[in-house]
């Protein structure tokens, strides 16, 4: 064989190998996973500097700490004065390291796979990239929007002309960022019906039915992937001033009207998508027309359709809740666990047994909303945390929504973020929430013995993978409780990221338990020994 072609494919290959070394070697930006899908963004979350906050929301300092690698002393980490700077673009992360929101700085961190519940109301803002992006470093998974019909189809015409544009771009920005999208169909056009939220009563069924199949046609495969359809809105309303506007249903005195639109709707989707799962209308359920100030929603609404059958044309029941009304459902159960307990009881009091999702559920930052005192906007950011991890200890709960994730509106206040792109603290929470429950798993409720009482709510989370195990405790009024955990040393976070670390033998006594106060605003404690 010829020498010169022995040594030449020998030089080739050293010469290939010494330039993979260089480029391993250098810091390449990562490629981002399918945040909020199967795995969080591999990047960093927005970092939020001050002037990046809205006018109205005043940034709280909190500290940078790394995770500690010896025995810690229990000591409280000091809370630095922020530094105020220019908002800058959402960072790319680098292979070598990503760094967590402001709260906590972790060496060498590893994006965690989003819980499977959190979830987020986006309507015209899910075209909007650094909103997705906001959305996706938070570990957001499930994305819910509004589909109109009178939007999609404005007259009736000969053939049919459907308007797709404006949904095509929305659904295929939730589809590519990963998102599994949940679309509430609603809005009859003025064509169709006289009330937006109420009976087909100016044309046959079928055109509604015509209308739904070439939207789940449509929009049930890639890039849309829309696998989950709610039918109409709070159909449990009875005030016509509500169903004259673009959200409310009117069915809560004609639970058969709304299932013979249900009934249409599931039996069409079906046969088009055998896979894809039909919602109920989320539920109001609250501020009934019985109470002693009567509200608009009907209480019998859901046992007069379970009545009619209705439990066979859908397989998801949909609810809202809003902590404002807690105070009816913590006499049941406390929060979340109230609510959810009457409707599974009210389902199985008619032979149905759904699995249930919270379509919407938040806080306003601007609480006079709701008619409660917070200058300081505190409520907020306390009550991001709670549905969720409630969510999490059912386990017949797919999802929570925060309704909506940015406003939709400038008076509208209950957004992570405000109508012009602005964060606010609550939003610091979501991430506080996702990065300390991330590859946890709910194992139980917190015991009488580590201080569970009435007054009290706590969650114990398994590690996985080599994982610490975490309670998260927080009290259903505005005092303070002593808990205690099983443990040597504890990391505790608080609902907006400043930690202290906690030992044994803080009390004077070692005892094989830390002991703390806690009160309204989560707190995340982690067993570190």
């Amino acid at each position: 064989m010829n020498r010169h072609y022995c040594w030449w494919p020998g030089v080739f290959l050293l010469a290939i190998g010494l330039a993979v070394a260089i480029l391993v070697a250098l810091p390449w930006p990562a490629t981002p996973g399918p945040a909020g899908g199967e795995q969080r963004a591999a990047m960093s979350p927005p970092a939020v500097a001050a002037s990046s906050l809205a006018a109205d929301d005043t940034p709280t300092p909190t500290p940078t700490v790394e995770i500690p690698t010896a025995t810690p002393t229990a000591t409280a980490t000091p809370t630095p004065t922020p530094t105020l700077e220019t908002p800058t673009p959402i960072p790319t992360a680098t292979a070598t390291r990503v760094l967590a929101y402001l709260p906590i700085l972790m060496r060498d961190y590893i994006p965690p796979t989003p819980m499977p519940g959190y979830g987020m109301h986006l309507e015209d803002f899910l075209t909007d990239a650094q909103t997705v992006q906001y959305a996706q470093a938070a570990g957001m998974r499930w994305m819910h929007t509004r589909l109109k019909w009178a939007d999609v189809e404005p007259a009736n015409t000969t053939p049919e002309y459907y308007h797709w544009a404006d949904y095509d771009a929305r659904l295929q920005a939730a589809g590519n960022a990963g998102f599994k999208n949940v679309a509430i169909l609603l809005y009859n056009p003025s064509w169709a019906a006289t009330l937006p939220g109420g009976n087909i009563d100016k044309v046959p069924l079928s055109e509604f039915t015509e209308f739904v199949a070439a939207t789940v046609s449509r929009y049930k495969d890639p890039p849309y992937n829309v696998k989950y359809w709610e039918i109409y809105n709070e159909p449990d309303n009875t005030w016509l001033m509500y169903a004259q506007l673009d959200w409310w249903g009117n069915w809560g005195h004609d639970a058969a009207g709304y299932l013979r639109l249900l009934q249409a709707a599931y039996t069409t989707i079906k046969s088009i998508d055998p896979q894809a799962q039909v919602l109920l209308g989320g539920l109001a359920y609250d501020w009934f027309t019985d109470d002693a100030t009567p509200g608009p929603f009907a209480r019998s609404f859901l046992s007069d359709l379970l009545t009619l059958g209705g439990g066979d044309y859908f397989d998801i029941l949909s609810f809202h809740y809003y902590p404002v009304f807690r105070w009816r459902w913590d006499l049941n159960a406390p929060g979340l666990h109230g609510k959810a307990n009457e409707l599974r009881a009210t389902m199985r009091a008619y032979g149905v047994v759904k699995p249930m999702v919270v379509t919407e559920t938040g806080w306003p930052y601007n609480s006079m909303h709701w008619g409660i005192t917070d200058p300081e906007h505190l409520l907020q950011p306390r009550y991001v945390a709670k549905p969720y991890i409630e969510a999490l200890a059912m386990g017949d709960m797919p999802f929570v929504i925060w309704f909506p994730f940015r406003d939709h509106d400038p008076g509208y206040t209950n957004g992570f973020m405000d109508y012009y792109g602005n964060v606010r603290q609550a939003y610091q929470a979501l991430l506080v929430l996702t990065d300390q429950l991330a590859g946890l798993i709910y194992q139980r409720l917190l015991l009488p013995e580590e201080g569970a009482a009435a007054d009290v709510e706590g969650y114990l989370f398994a590690g996985v993978g080599g994982r610490p195990k975490l309670y998260t405790v927080w009290t259903l009024t505005d005092t303070h409780r002593q808990v205690s955990i099983p443990a040597q040393v504890v990391q505790k976070t608080d609902h907006l990221g400043a930690t202290t670390t906690l030992r044994d033998s803080d009390d004077g006594a070692v005892d094989g338990y830390v002991r703390l106060n806690v009160g309204p605003d989560p707190v995340f404690l982690k067993v570190i020994q």
